[in-house]
């Protein structure tokens, strides 16, 4: 990486007020109620105001630590169709979930293949980069350490992972050559 690069980036990053973009995020999530929402909905709402995706989706898991949202262990598809996690403010987690108690009234309407989170019941892992559950022995997926620090990373995670360090590997690209 160049020095120009690298200077890019610090000067994005000192610009970035991350303090009110969780506002912003937290507000939206917030404004769904019990129904709660999914990052498609959250980035949808935001367009204009945030371009970049990771922006975004980085205020979750600050919004998860602070203890003002929850990820309620339900998926719904989103633009991509693949599940998403429903994220509900806590102060509307418990209506939310007396309300998946009653069978008339489980499933909020805008999420009509609801299912839910496979992996973490039985392992407790989820994804160290994306928060998706990590299933060791169906789908895939890796756990150990990064030093002292516990990881897991899902299958598409891992792979990429083991895409990008291949690409940047000289001796990986040296072993294939020949």
């Amino acid at each position: 990486m160049s020095r120009g690069t690298m200077d890019t980036s610090q000067d994005a990053y000192d610009r970035l007020d991350t303090t009110r973009l969780e506002n912003l995020v937290f507000t939206i999530i917030k404004s769904y109620g019990f129904q709660g929402c999914i990052s498609d909905q959250v980035r949808r709402d935001l367009s204009g105001q945030v371009k970049s995706y990771s922006s975004v989706t980085a205020r979750f898991a600050a919004l998860k630590r602070n203890r003002r949202i929850f990820d309620t262990e339900w998926r719904a598809p989103g633009e991509s169709n693949r599940g998403q996690a429903i994220l509900v403010a806590y102060g509307h987690l418990g209506t939310f979930l007396d309300r998946q108690k009653d069978p008339a009234t489980q499933f909020p309407h805008s999420y009509p293949r609801l299912t839910p989170r496979k992996g973490t019941a039985e392992t407790g892992l989820t994804c160290s980069i994306c928060d998706s559950p990590v299933d060791l022995g169906g789908e895939g997926g890796i756990a150990g350490n990064f030093g002292i620090s516990p990881v897991a990373f899902c299958v598409w995670c891992y792979t990429s992972i083991v895409d990008m360090v291949s690409q940047s590997c000289y001796r990986c690209q040296e072993d294939t050559e020949h």
